[in-house]
């Protein structure tokens, strides 16, 4: 592969499946080869910073999220360079899930509070509260707060409902549906609206 950044790119997917088949210090160091390469390619920002945020969130699903941290803070830097756009939001999407991943997900709702695509900022939202095995609808509504947007809170507390979901002997929680009912009630847009009573519309069904 001549591209040095699509290369990149495919070491991490390789090193990712070196993980998962238990070869560790085979993994970490294609991450590290990987990883300089991008650092090395001077052009292209907008591609280096999201390779480098690929990268960060495949190391924390690999389980190295020493790594994954360290990798990020270098996609981070790099994306708060480039201007608004499709680049910039997906660096900062990957960036955010990385660090779910690598169990720090306060340091994930700060990089969502960075990205300017509210619904994009909304499913990270949800995806990392969904990542909390401890949430309920307190914890989330805390950890949508600082949005101070009433689409983010109901993803938030979707996100709750879809932790619940995944844990097959654990019943959904009405307190949890009717704050994820109330903060729907307060979006004003009418078109995420009907998905979202359609959500609810589910939840309520699976109790």
């Amino acid at each position: 592969i001549d591209d040095d950044l699509h290369r990149a790119a495919m070491q991490g997917r390789l090193a990712a499946a070196r993980a998962v088949a238990g070869e560790n210090d085979a993994s970490k160091q294609m991450f590290a080869t990987a990883i300089a390469s991008v650092e090395a390619h001077e052009r292209e920002p907008e591609k280096r910073a999201l390779t480098l945020a690929q990268l960060g969130r495949l190391q924390a699903l690999s389980g190295d999220r020493a790594g994954a941290v360290q990798t990020l803070a270098r996609a981070q830097s790099e994306a708060e360079k480039l201007e608004p756009g499709d680049r910039r939001e997906d660096a900062l999407d990957h960036i955010a899930r990385g660090l779910a991943r690598s169990g720090d997900s306060a340091a994930a709702l700060q990089t969502a509070l960075r990205m300017n695509d509210r619904i994009a900022r909304a499913l990270v939202v949800r995806d990392v509260v969904t990542m909390q095995t401890s949430a309920d609808s307190t914890s989330a509504a805390a950890s949508a707060a600082e949005f101070a947007d009433p689409l983010i809170e109901a993803a938030a507390q979707f996100g709750v409902l879809g932790m619940q979901m995944l844990r097959a002997t654990t019943p959904l929680s009405q307190e949890t549906i009717e704050a994820a009912r109330r903060a729907v009630r307060k979006i004003d847009e009418k078109q995420p609206k009907p998905a979202a009573f359609a959500a609810l519309a589910a939840a309520r069904v699976k109790t």
